[in-house]
């Protein structure tokens, strides 16, 4: 859930015209999708920066802006994502559809069941897991993510970048609630429910589940695919492939890549995949002090 800023090299806009029709029929949406979606491609640049959206500058030199959903709707016509979408970048509007965060505006819709006991996040104590393997729950955690994405829609977002989509993955803090079928079928259902308001989405890590996903979602976001023995290399046959986005993020610190490595061993992995990759020495949101492979 960690995540920083790029600068870029074009400033390019893109209209509706790199959209393509769907017509893949998704769990829990009735019906088949005909309306079209934004289809990000590989080699876009963009910006990552999910604090201080206020005091962003809407002049970033990026083709495509991932900024927090809440914080970037904020204002009404003058938000950041109305501004940046008058700059003529692609938006993508991030939020947690894993994790209740305490401080969000619709924070007491969650109740007690929908929260995984004792299942707080060791890196980010305010967040607590979601228990998606509750069906009953689930009902009240789904009413809130898709409130979240027509959210999304109508503050003019071009995609969704829900986060901790993985929570099977982490045991030590789920606890075994959440099996692999669960964590799969809630994604299927967060891609089917994002293309139901023509809306575009990320699927975020989820190494385990690439294959399976990538026909449901647009493109790919990632974090230290590359220091955890490259894992990267799965985009090559599933989102890269199929001619979808891969964008990614390394960190440094003790369990990540010197600035030198990444230059030197990371970055030239990246470019020649045209995956669009960043380094930053922390894990802080922020934005500042960002690598960009180029």
């Amino acid at each position: 859930m960690i995540s920083t800023v790029c600068t870029a090299q074009s400033s390019q806009a893109y209209d509706d015209s790199d959209a393509v029709i769907i017509t893949d029929s998704y769990d829990d949406i009735v019906g088949k999708p005909t309306k079209t979606w934004w289809q990000p491609k590989p080699g876009l640049t963009w910006w990552w920066q999910l604090e201080n959206s206020d005091t962003m500058s809407t002049d970033i030199n990026a083709e495509v802006v991932d900024i927090d959903l809440f914080d970037g709707s904020e204002g009404g016509q003058n938000s950041k994502i109305n501004q940046f979408k008058n700059k003529g970048k692609k938006v993508i509007c991030y939020f947690s559809a894993g994790t209740y965060e305490k401080w969000r505006s619709d924070a007491k819709r969650f109740t007690k069941e929908t929260l995984i006991p004792d299942g707080d996040m060791d890196d980010w104590p305010d967040e607590t897991w979601l228990n998606i393997g509750n069906t009953n729950a689930l009902v009240t955690i789904k009413s809130i993510m898709e409130d979240r994405i027509k959210l999304a829609k109508d503050s003019g977002c071009d995609a969704v970048e829900p986060d901790n989509v993985d929570g099977f993955e982490n045991t030590s803090e789920t606890k075994g609630y959440i099996k692999y079928e669960d964590q799969l079928k809630y994604n299927k259902w967060l891609a089917g429910t994002a293309h139901k308001y023509q809306l575009a989405i990320a699927l975020k890590n989820d190494m385990q589940q690439v294959e399976e996903l990538v026909d449901y979602f647009d493109f790919a976001v990632n974090e230290q695919c590359f220091v955890y023995d490259n894992e990267c290399v799965q985009y090559e046959s599933t989102f890269l492939k199929k001619n979808k986005a891969v964008f990614s993020q390394e960190y440094g610190g003790s369990d990540g890549l010197s600035k030198a490595k990444y230059l030197n061993t990371a970055c030239p992995y990246f470019k020649s995949q045209n995956i669009a990759s960043l380094w930053k020495k922390s894990t802080s949101l922020d934005g500042k002090g960002v690598v960009t492979c180029k």
